[in-house]
């Protein structure tokens, strides 16, 4: 029993992330978080939706938004091509949203000790959809808070 203890234990102090890339940046999200990860292949614009708004895709009947991640956080609009996967997550109450990013690059076990809280960069406080910081190798990983990111779909209903 103690050796189940001890990796319980272990496993609980880690967060399992699914990492991502959008240019030279590097996010994440909860791996829990993440149904599944999709081939770009276009979505439906809606008229008066925020410009980060990608559109809406058919996921098997359920009408899902698909945000682009980079202009949500201030970049570029993405100029999706071949390569450009959807990162599709649900929230607690089962809403879907579409992630729009370059790739996906891994799924890494981050030490929930690593978590920073993240920067203010601008004097504004971080932006809210950003979790948490954490060192990933030589780089920093980003972490997004998904049931924010879930509520920018609401602006289809805006």
């Amino acid at each position: 029993m103690i050796g189940q203890e001890t990796v319980a234990a272990a496993e609980a102090a880690q967060l399992q992330i699914i990492a991502f890339e959008i240019g030279a940046a590097c996010y994440g999200a909860p791996l829990s978080a993440v149904r599944e990860i999709r081939a770009w292949s276009g979505a439906t614009h809606l008229p008066n939706t925020a410009p980060y708004i990608r559109g809406v895709i058919n996921l098997r009947g359920a009408i899902v938004p698909v945000i682009d991640l980079s202009a949500r956080l201030g970049g570029a609009l993405l100029t999706p091509g071949e390569t450009h996967v959807v990162v599709i997550m649900q929230n607690d109450g089962g809403k879907l949203v579409g992630v729009l990013v370059d790739s996906v690059s891994d799924i890494v076990s981050i030490a929930r000790d690593d978590l920073r809280p993240p920067p203010d960069l601008n004097g504004h406080g971080p932006d809210p959809l950003i979790s948490h910081v954490a060192p990933l190798g030589a780089r920093l990983l980003a972490i997004i808070a998904p049931p924010l990111l879930l509520d920018a779909g609401a602006a289809l209903a805006a």
